[in-house]
Formats: structure tokens, sequence, C-alpha cells
């Protein structure tokens, strides 16, 4: 008899993709995981996802991110089979690289487009880039006349976010 595990959360990998196999997806061992077949279906239309059939297992894409998937278990020498639901999710923030740490004169430009721009990487999509300023003023007693300390902030199309800090 297969077991499938009920309700899955599967985060997409760092390529916004991601394999459903009956290793994944079987409960117990045991099992020759490569013998079984898995397809997947939309829960609400009932059509068959799988964007790369070449591939081994059925591969889901950013296009199944929230979307309830039902998947079956099959064995293909008995007809046994069990199934199950899992729901795609990109849980995983954007890298952000904050410009270097930059020493300027009091009349050159304190904007990103002086001081450097974070460059950043998304594995499922756009990001929303922002900054915000938290100035330190210095004075004749010190030696600098003003320390910025610059938040970037990244937050892709889920609300996972990444912040590093850039001081000028």
């Amino acid at each position: 008899n297969l077991v499938c595990q009920s309700n899955l959360n599967l985060n997409l990998d760092a390529n916004c993709g991601g394999t459903i196999d009956a290793q994944l997806v079987l409960v117990g061992s045991g099992h020759c995981f490569d013998f079984y077949t898995v397809e997947l279906r939309d829960w609400i239309t009932n059509q068959i996802i799988d964007l790369d059939k070449n591939k081994t297992g059925s591969q889901i894409g950013i296009q199944d991110i929230g979307r309830t998937i039902k998947f079956i278990v099959t064995d293909p020498t008995t007809g046994g089979h069990c199934d199950g639901t899992l729901m795609a999710r990109d849980n995983t923030p954007p890298s952000l690289n904050c410009p270097s740490d930059i020493t300027i004169s009091c009349n050159d430009n304190s904007q990103p487009l002086g001081t450097g721009i974070a460059g950043w990487i998304e594995n499922c999509g756009g990001i929303q880039l922002t900054f915000s300023d938290f100035a330190l003023h210095g004075g004749c007693d010190k030696v600098y006349e003003k320390i910025i300390r610059r938040t970037w902030t990244a937050i892709d199309n889920r609300n996972n976010r990444s912040t590093c800090l850039q001081v000028i």
C-alpha cells in the first residue's frame, strides 16, 4: 500500500522551480522511488502540470506559486495509488549586495548615483529596491562633517526582504 503525505508546502529553489517526485511525497522507506509515476494536476481545473516532461519527476515553477496542486503517485505494476495536495511557495529573499563603504568630500554627491547602488539577485521575479539614510553629524572637534548610514532594502513580489548597510 502506498501512503502519501497529505499537505505539502514546497519552497521553490534558486531558479524558481521545483521537482515533485515519489521520494518527496511518499511516506515511509523501502520504496524504489524511481519506479513510481507522479502526476500533478491543478486543484480547480484538473489540468496536468509538468513544465518539462523530459526531466524526472514533475516540474513546477513561478506560475504555480500560491496554486493548490493535487499530486497522484501510482505503482504502475499494481495500479495502487495515493494522493495529496501541495502548495508552491517562494520563501527565498532576494540576495542583496551593498555598494562598498566610501569616503567623499563635503561637496560630493551623497546620493546613490554618486556613492553606488545596491545590486540584487531575485529567484522568482522582480523586487522593489529602496534606501533610507541616518546621518550622524560631526563638527570641528570630529574628523568628519557627517557620517551617513544608508540601509538598502530589497522586497520581492512575495514580501521576502533583505537589507544591507553602506557607510558614507
